[in-house]
């Protein structure tokens, strides 16, 4: 998980094309199911994405990072934003669309958790609705011993961030260093992203087993592809 303020995640990926995707989104659901009109952002994170989305949907959104949903509501003020875990959460409304997107459903690291968290996904789906899930990568994709470097500057904040890959049975590791520049100084931080990695054919039995129809977008939004589950009425 993120342990960095919501204001240097940003920063980090203040390159990422958020608005594209968004519409990448909206062409989808048109093509599949016209006149949806509510959307639910799992992991939403600061928002980003709901900014852009909230154009043409009712958006609200949940995540387990308290200080990121302060920063998705300020994005999206008329869009109601929970604290919560994307396995075993339950909202009191349905939503014609769920997204789960940037690959966020790795963290929940294990197959049995996938199950768990569309399981959820679909509860929340009106009957038809549209399920979206950008995957994180696969066991053949993920290269151990890789060193990841971004370097990222905005509004006078710098950030250099190092990673190196590394996995532990069917689990991704991924432990980062962050040096953080403003006027003030300098600060390091540390945290180690845990992700599962699962297979397609793993993934689309979950699918399936949360009573969910699936089709695979090779492309997706940003080359990882897209998952796009349909609740079966």
């Amino acid at each position: 998980m993120y342990g960095i303020s919501a204001e240097y995640y940003d920063v980090v990926y203040g390159n990422k094309n958020y608005e594209r995707e968004a519409h990448v989104v909206r062409r989808m659901v048109a093509e599949r199911r016209p006149g949806s009109q509510s959307l639910l952002d799992v992991a939403c994170g600061t928002g980003v994405h709901d900014l852009h989305l909230s154009r043409y949907y009712e958006v609200d959104g949940i995540d387990l990072n308290a200080d990121f949903l302060v920063r998705a509501r300020e994005r999206n003020p008329r869009g109601h934003y929970s604290e919560g875990d994307m396995c075993d959460f339950s909202l009191d409304r349905m939503y014609d669309i769920v997204v789960c997107l940037f690959s966020s459903i790795g963290y929940v690291r294990t197959l049995d958790n996938v199950r768990k968290a569309l399981v959820r996904f679909r509860e929340h789906l009106t009957d038809g609705g549209l399920l979206f899930v950008e995957p994180w990568f696969t066991p053949d994709e993920w290269i151990p011993g890789r060193v990841h470097l971004l370097n990222a500057e905005r509004d006078g904040i710098k950030i250099c961030r190092m990673g190196h890959s590394a996995v532990r049975g069917a689990v991704s590791l991924n432990p980062c260093e962050y040096l953080v520049g403003t006027e003030e100084g300098l600060q390091h931080y540390r945290e180690t992203h845990e992700m599962g990695l699962f297979t397609m054919q793993e993934v689309q039995e979950a699918f399936a087993a949360a009573g969910l129809a699936v089709d695979y977008d090779p492309i997706g939004l940003m080359g990882r592809g897209l998952y796009i589950g349909t609740k079966k009425e």
